[in-house]
């Protein structure tokens, strides 16, 4: 089983690509909604953040989260 992208215009599906088969086949013809396609374009936007954070100090960071965890900012408790 194979995947190929295409376009449907109305009234014909043209593939996007080339297609390698010769004889007479049966298909699956699945139609993308909007919200598929936004989810698609979403994660192309997540993946270009990869590598964001290779020039940050993360070990300061995470030094400074620890730090911070030690800092109490609860009001005594009188009984």
């Amino acid at each position: 089983m194979i995947s190929v992208k295409g376009i449907y215009d109305g009234k014909r599906i043209k593939p996007a690509e080339k297609i390698k088969f010769k004889k007479k086949s049966e298909v699956i013809i699945t139609f993308l909604d909007e919200e598929v396609i936004e989810t698609e374009k979403s994660e192309k936007e997540f993946y270009k953040t990869f590598g964001a954070w290779r020039k940050f100090d993360v070990d300061r960071l995470i030094r400074e989260i620890y730090k911070d965890r030690k800092v109490s900012h609860r009001k005594e408790v009188l009984m």
